[in-house]
């Protein structure tokens, strides 16, 4: 909530390769495979364990659907 709120979209978080799913690194959002705490967000960057996912940073592939879309 706090993400979407600051502008986060949810392929930027959740989003996935619509054929491949998560085999696809390139084509994972920030949060997939979330593995460590979200500790904070704003509305350029969120911390991750001890990392940082910036908004700037492209990681939306043309055709990213919602991990919660995918369908094999």
């Amino acid at each position: 909530m706090q993400a979407h709120a600051a502008g986060w979209e949810t392929t930027h978080l959740f989003g996935v390769s619509p054929t491949l799913g998560t085999t696809r690194g390139g084509w994972t959002g920030h949060l997939i495979p979330l593995t460590r705490d979200v500790t904070e967000v704003t509305d350029e960057w969120i911390r991750i364990g001890n990392g940082w996912a910036y908004k700037a940073h492209p990681v939306k592939q043309q055709g990213m659907v919602p991990v919660w879309k995918f369908e094999r």
